[in-house]
């Protein structure tokens, strides 16, 4: 086993854990043409908050009302640049709500899409990534549905719309899926996150890839908090940004997707050129989940999707089999089969927004490809009669179709689609057909070994 080793993050004793993911984008997804900066790539920025209305950043003092529309400038703030950026990834919190509702977030200057965000009862204060195209300005809208709620949102990326940026921020990032896999379960060791503390995770995708990782996909999980709190997740450089990545209140199981950006290991000699991230606890000790669904890789390598965004559009709604043949019951996997107007012959991945709606029981959901065997991590976590939503990029499998597990009860699931992810278009044939072969981790990630501990801040 290798040893972990303490780093201080913000003063509070952290927890390092080395992993090691097994290798492989896939060959013939490495053979494909490199395509350097330009529409599509992904850069990471510093997570920024560009929105609070309690305060008044980013728009006028004070909770957005029913039918309340907020126009938010983006582009120019938090790392955006002016031009060159078809779409911005947001974390969007909603705090102290005083009725149920949901919010859309959409282009300005477009129709409102029929599609939701993030759904929440009253008062609930809990967060949930969405991937936006800009409008009109460089804004965004976004709409709440009824009684009143202040709204954060925090930056944390955006995808080029061309070759702008590759002159002061490099070439950026191509999207590359992986078999999602947890990589950290700190109820394995019966050890939950104290606060303030967290941990560092050091991840090996092997020589070939380590240094082009620059960013990575995580759906982090807060399990039976013992009060309220929040975490935030980072690139383990310096003390934790002053924003937050997922919200929870005692006993409630919550998680949320977030791009997060990585830098070499520095945590010791045994992780030496990983990537690594850290993720940061502050309020009450809590259970962490971590599952990896991707990683952002220097498109100079050219392994991976870019993303082209668009309209969001509702693609499943198994209340009226739209998509689906009808709600899921207890340990029961449907076929998804998303339409032609959201992919072509090179679409690798959709990105998308799932939400759970009113199961009967306690449960969790997973999405992956079809085709695929189902991977041991979860999506969404939503309690009995709660109606939950969480971003999710979904790869493509057979017959351009991907599955939902759902654990226990029977719930609807939603599904709409916020953009795509394509692979270049001379790209060899079975690159393109986004089976099981051309993600980077086609046999499931392998934790060969990690030793953690905690101790109280």
């Amino acid at each position: 086993m290798m040893r972990a080793i303490r780093v201080a993050i913000a003063g509070a004793a952290a927890v390092a854990v080395m992993l090691a993911v097994a290798p492989a984008v896939a060959s013939a997804a490495a053979a494909a043409p490199a395509a350097v900066g330009g529409a599509g790539a992904y850069y990471s920025l510093a997570p920024s908050r560009i929105l609070d209305t309690r305060s008044g950043l980013g728009a006028p003092a004070g909770a957005v009302g029913p039918n309340g529309v907020l126009h938010l400038q983006v582009s120019g703030r938090g790392g955006v640049p002016m031009t060159g950026v078809a779409a911005v990834v947001l974390n969007v919190t909603v705090v102290s709500p005083t009725v149920a509702s949901y919010l859309t977030v959409w282009p300005t200057g477009g129709a409102r899409p029929t599609v939701s965000n993030i759904d929440f009862a009253a008062g609930w204060t809990g967060a949930n990534s969405t991937t936006v195209p800009l409008g009109s300005g460089g804004q965004v809208d976004i709409y709440n549905l009824t009684g009143q709620v202040q709204v954060l949102a925090d930056v944390v990326g955006f995808y080029a719309s061309d070759a702008s940026a590759t002159s002061t921020l490099g070439d950026g990032g191509d999207m590359v899926s992986v078999a999602p896999s947890r990589v950290f379960d700190s109820r394995d060791n019966d050890r939950p996150l104290f606060s303030p503390g967290g941990l560092t995770l050091s991840l090996d995708f092997g020589p070939a890839i380590n240094p082009y990782v620059q960013a990575v996909a995580i759906n982090l999980t807060a399990v039976n908090p013992q009060g309220s709190g929040f975490m935030a997740i980072w690139d383990g450089a310096g003390t934790p940004p002053g924003t937050s990545t997922l919200d929870y209140a005692a006993g409630k199981t919550v998680s949320n997707l977030t791009i997060v950006p990585t830098t070499p290991c520095n945590i010791g000699p045994a992780c030496a050129g990983r990537p690594m991230f850290s993720v940061y606890n502050q309020g009450a000790a809590t259970d962490a989940l971590v599952d990896v669904t991707a990683i952002y890789t220097d498109t100079a390598i050219g392994a991976g999707g870019r993303f082209q965004p668009m309209n969001p559009v509702r693609i499943a709604d198994t209340r009226t089999a739209l998509g689906a043949r009808g709600p899921l019951g207890a340990n029961d996997t449907g076929l998804f089969g998303p339409p032609t107007s959201v992919w072509d012959s090179n679409t690798y991945a959709l990105a998308a927004n799932v939400t759970a709606v009113a199961p009967t029981a306690d449960t969790y959901l997973t999405a992956w490809a079809a085709g695929d065997s189902r991977p041991p991590s979860s999506n969404l976590d939503p309690a009995r009669g709660s109606t939950v939503a969480n971003t999710a990029d979904l790869p493509l499998g057979e017959g351009h179709a991907f599955n939902v597990y759902n654990h226990a009860g029977t719930v609807n699931v939603l599904v709409d689609v916020q953009g795509r992810f394509e692979l270049p278009a001379a790209a060899p044939a079975n690159t393109r057909d986004a089976g099981p072969a051309t993600r980077a981790a086609a046999s499931p990630v392998a934790v060969v070994g990690h030793q953690a501990y905690r101790t109280r801040g």
